[in-house]
């Protein structure tokens, strides 16, 4: 509800009443304790549309601390936040922790990419990487859902044969390139700070596989995405992963199933305990499957659809 004030947006489905009005004073005086207490410098009477996206954010963590939630998770979040706001993001973190919150970060990318970014924390939060390919907590990994061997080869072969595309396949925890593909080992080593692995053929590496990821500038992600379901239909998970990215992931993957799992696995059984941030066509899933859902207003049309809320 993101043109409301920023204490109701916090109070939203639960609000506090004065007799037959609402309570603003109340609301507004317990919401500024709580963002006080996370020492997040919004006023709660500003409207939450006028906030940067950042902001946004913020302000839903801290509605999270103060309803029911059980479990954040976040794709990617601290990709528009400043240096600050990402120190302040840590001390969140840590903060959802000591009160028995759970923070999850996703990614499309690599579990070792994505650990790197969240390195100050990365034994308080749990992991989901390589579009629900992997979860992992305090370096262990927990579930592994590889493609198995006979299909990742048809889908290798495919992406072999689409023109002006590069191609990279994922296992554990990095990426492997095959080394003919030398300037797409550099976009993604420089670009994308990722850990490559050089192989002559991607299908005799030492691993098995849970995502392969598609780059072709010269076609729009959703297009490639729909052109690679009609080949292959129900045989593999296929996903738009930004502008020019096409994902395949294992039937069992996906961000959503993901979330599933580790939900499961944590003991939590009610949607409305579940919180999640997403922005693309790869989140939809996650976004569906959580209890209360928010997409930014810049996000795929996709994920907005998915989305309880748009943050504006």
């Amino acid at each position: 509800m993101p043109s409301s004030l920023s204490h109701r947006n916090m109070f939203l489905g639960r609000e506090k009443q004065g007799g037959l009005a609402l309570d603003n004073r109340a609301m507004e005086k317990e919401a500024k304790r709580i963002l006080d207490d996370l020492k997040i410098d919004i006023d709660p009477r500003q409207t939450v549309g006028d906030l940067p996206v950042s902001k946004q954010q913020m302000v839903e963590i801290a509605k999270a601390l103060s309803t029911n939630a059980k479990i954040l998770i976040m794709d990617e979040p601290t990709s528009s936040l400043t240096s600050k706001e990402i120190d302040d993001l840590f001390r969140i973190i840590r903060k959802l922790k000591a009160k028995g919150i759970v923070f999850a970060a996703v990614s499309g990318r690599e579990y070792d990419s994505i650990e790197r970014v969240f390195a100050p924390v990365k034994d308080d939060i749990y992991f989901i990487a390589g579009n629900g390919g992997i979860i992992s907590y305090q370096g262990e990994i927990i579930e592994k859902m590889a493609i198995p061997a006979d299909i990742l080869k048809e889908v290798v072969e495919y992406v072999r044969a689409q023109e002006g595309a590069s191609f990279m396949t994922a296992g554990s925890a990095q990426a492997y390139v095959e080394r003919a593909d030398q300037a797409f080992v550099k976009k993604l080593r420089e670009g994308y700070k990722l850990h490559v692995n050089e192989v002559d053929d991607v299908l005799n590496a030492p691993e098995t596989m849970t995502k392969v990821a598609m780059y072709n500038e010269e076609v729009d992600a959703t297009v490639g995405a729909e052109e690679a379901k009609r080949r292959f239909g129900d045989k593999i998970q296929i996903m738009a992963s930004g502008d020019y990215w096409v994902d395949f992931v294992d039937v069992h993957s996906g961000k959503g199933n993901a979330l599933q799992k580790l939900c499961n696995r944590l003991g939590i059984t009610k949607r409305e305990e579940v919180v999640a941030f997403g922005d693309n066509c790869n989140d939809v899933s996650m976004l569906l499957e959580a209890g209360k859902s928010y997409a930014v207003t810049t996000a795929r049309e996709e994920a907005k659809q998915a989305a309880r809320y748009v943050l504006e």
